[in-house]
């Protein structure tokens, strides 16, 4: 919970007047990019003991905390609000096929494998998201 409040409290800026939209896009880049590298120290240390690999864990909780409300920023101004649960619902399908991949992954091929397949990810969300906040960028100028 804590960090959930801590990324709306970031986005809310402080100031008089900030875009929220500039705010929270700014927020999830730097969360994604902290969630890339909480994903990668039990890749990258040579023995990874259960500290280290519980203390990845909470890292990457800590920044889906922070994503949450910066994403709902973001999705509320992309999507109209007559249509927005629908095309969140539309996504669910797709994500219980990704949840599953992942679990038949880490069966097959372990925790290494689906911390991987996290970690090759987020990149991916990242330059996603940039690319989504230039074009919003440039529809706006």
């Amino acid at each position: 919970m804590p960090p959930a409040y801590v990324g709306s409290h970031k986005i809310s800026g402080g100031g008089p007047y900030v875009d929220a939209f500039a705010a929270a896009a700014a927020a999830v880049a730097l969360v994604l990019c902290a969630a890339f590298g909480s994903m990668l120290l039990p890749l990258v240390s040579p023995s990874p003991s259960f500290g280290r690999v519980l203390a990845a864990f909470c890292l990457f909780e800590a920044t889906i905390g922070a994503f949450n409300p910066a994403f709902g920023v973001l999705r509320a101004e992309a999507i109209p609000p007559g249509i927005q649960s629908t095309v969140m619902n539309l996504y669910r399908l797709p994500l219980n096929f990704v949840v599953a991949g992942g679990t038949r992954l880490g069966s097959v091929g372990g925790w290494q494998a689906v911390v991987l397949m996290n970690s090759l990810t987020l990149p991916l969300a990242l330059a996603l998201q940039t690319v989504a906040a230039t074009q919003r960028k440039d529809r706006r100028d």
